[in-house]
């Protein structure tokens, strides 16, 4: 999948389908480069990608017989940070807690120091 920029010119909700993985969101998208597919989102009103909202992300061409179908998706950034996709201090200390936590279950330090391990891993992913 190569990665691509470009401004959404169209986003329309298509429907709303419960699959395996539950209940989702389909929307076509056109893009000011030409490009147009479909993007699966969890939330009924998505705001991962926004109108004139310059963006990064790839497309894949997926065959079901003899449709064609595209598929978008956002790019994630370095720290994981989809665009309008929360807040992504809530998520940093999500993660320290999740690292400090598997430190204790690994039994390489005490339960009692998670809140300084969890201090310690903010500062290094606010860094």
């Amino acid at each position: 999948m190569e990665q691509k920029k470009s401004q959404p010119v169209s986003i329309v909700f298509k429907k709303a389908h419960s699959g395996q993985n539950g209940l989702f969101y389909i929307f076509d998208i056109k893009f000011s480069n030409g490009d147009a597919g479909q993007f699966f989102s969890k939330e009924e009103k998505q705001t991962t990608f926004k109108e004139g909202q310059e963006t990064d992300y790839t497309i894949e061409e997926k065959v079901n017989g003899q449709y064609k179908n595209y598929l978008i998706k956002a790019v994630r950034s370095a720290n994981g940070f989809v665009p309008g996709k929360g807040n992504p201090q809530y998520e940093h200390k999500r993660v320290a807690l999740k690292c400090a936590v598997d430190l204790v279950a690994a039994g390489k330090v005490e339960v009692k120091q998670i809140p300084a391990y969890c201090e310690s891993f903010m500062k290094f992913l606010n860094e």
